[in-house]
């Protein structure tokens, strides 16, 4: 164990961090009064109250009472004080303190968030896109994009989390979620198309505004398609059998990796109301649902039909093993997750 000089004690009522029981170890390790055995000791013996038990003292404690009859294998649940924990379990125990600290995860707060790579190491990237909002046909599903990314210390991302499609199957119409999401046909009451989550190096705000900065995104998760009238359903986000483009709602297909979903309905399609660069189709009049955001968003429906998925993408020159699927459920709010590396 590495000894640090600062030490602010452990409080009570406060989470003990893994940090905290190396920390105070360390310090038993170093004290003047440090008291190396238990041979001699009383119960009246000063000692008791102004000594400190050694790191190695503590150790050969635990691993006697791991040889007890009174031996706990989990800390949770103990059922009285006799118990002692086995040493499986205290390391048990410090372990999940440590990775429950290595999850890092980011909601839809419509704005750019930043991540700080606290270790250099590889690094988990997961983003999900959100869902599409709904209409008599459900809204589609955000994708979902994952991979593996090495950070050296102290470099930072920028987050951001894609908003839900609005569902509107009681009046109005259903406007785009944050990032990139489409608004529905103004006319009646489909679903507006859901909002992509991204990650990048640089801060430019909105995915539409890398449009000359592509090189800087490294990980999109497309929003869902807005549902339409007549259970026609919305496209969902990039990840459909691993393949990062937005599947076709009820009339406008879904964003690709260079292009965005086409729009219109059966027989008719409507140029206007194709997807681009990291904005999923609005509709202009009548109704039918809006297009979800993406590396290229979808399309807008016609004729009151769902809209497309947004495309997702990921950066293979910096990210590996890069796996796709659907993810976020309709009219939910999309998420991002950094997972650092282990210690």
């Amino acid at each position: 164990m590495a000894y640090s000089g600062a030490y602010s004690g452990i409080e009570q009522y406060k989470p003990l961090r893994a940090a905290d029981i190396e920390n105070a170890l360390n310090k038993m390790e170093k004290v003047q009064y440090k008291l190396a055995s238990l041979d001699g000791l009383s119960s009246g013996d000063p000692r008791i109250n102004d000594y400190y038990p050694s790191a190695r003292l503590m150790y050969d404690i635990l691993t006697t009472k791991e040889k007890t009859a009174n031996k706990t294998a989990v800390i949770s649940g103990a059922s009285t004080d006799d118990q002692y924990p086995s040493t499986r379990a205290l390391y048990n125990t410090i372990r999940d303190i440590k990775n429950a600290t290595r999850v890092r995860a980011f909601g839809c707060v419509k704005t750019v968030q930043t991540f700080t790579a606290p270790v250099s190491g590889t690094y988990a990237l997961q983003v999900f896109g959100g869902g599409g909002g709904n209409d008599d046909g459900p809204g589609g599903f955000g994708g979902y994009a994952h991979g593996f990314i090495y950070l050296a210390a102290g470099t930072i991302l920028y987050i951001c989390v894609g908003g839900a499609g609005t569902s509107n199957t009681s009046g109005g119409y259903g406007s785009g979620g944050y990032n990139g999401g489409g608004d529905a046909g103004p006319s009646a009451y489909s679903g507006g198309g859901g909002g992509a989550t991204h990650i990048a190096t640089v801060n430019k705000g909105v995915l539409a505004n890398y449009a000359n900065y592509k090189g800087n995104v490294l990980i999109v998760a497309g929003g869902g398609g807005g549902g339409g009238n007549n259970k026609s359903a919305g496209g969902h986000g990039g990840g459909i059998n691993n393949t990062p483009n937005g599947s076709a709602g009820g009339g406008a297909s879904g964003g690709t990796q260079t292009a965005g979903g086409t729009g219109g309905g059966t027989g008719n399609s409507k140029s206007g109301w194709a997807g681009s660069f990291g904005q999923g189709a609005h509709h202009s009049s009548g109704d039918g649902g809006g297009g979800g955001g993406g590396w290229y968003g979808g399309g807008a429906s016609a004729y009151d039909r769902g809209g497309g998925g947004g495309s997702s993408y990921i950066n293979t020159a910096r990210l590996s093993n890069p796996i796709f699927d659907v993810g976020t459920s309709s009219a939910s709010a999309g998420q991002a997750i950094i997972t650092i590396p282990g210690v």
